[in-house]
């Protein structure tokens, strides 16, 4: 599977719906990861099956794949964040803090 990432800084600054999506987006992976961390899940697939129907009626501007991806995204962060943990490291609860967003195609 062929996997690109583009990493880009704007001049100006973003349209306001295009800044809404991104706040929305990072918002939506702050309460996966936070879920994630209450219930003790940390795959993509039981984060999806604990809050999908939640969040799908929190963020009903959000398309449906966009919910996804921010599952994939604190699915990521939670098992970085366990390793840490694993290994004895101090670590802090996870939290995004950047306006990011994750797509497909």
């Amino acid at each position: 599977m062929l996997v690109r990432g583009v990493v880009f800084r704007l001049g100006s600054e973003l349209p306001p719906e295009a800044r809404f999506l991104l706040e929305d987006f990072r918002l939506a992976v702050n309460e996966a990861i936070r879920a994630g961390i209450n219930y003790r899940v940390t795959s993509r697939n039981g984060i999806t099956k604990l809050v999908y129907r939640a969040f799908r009626e929190e963020h009903p501007r959000m398309y449906a794949q966009h919910l996804v991806s921010s599952f994939e995204v604190a699915a990521s962060v939670l098992k970085n964040h366990m390793t840490r943990l694993r290994k004895g490291r101090v670590a802090r609860t996870p939290y995004v803090k950047r306006l990011m967003m994750k797509t497909e195609n």
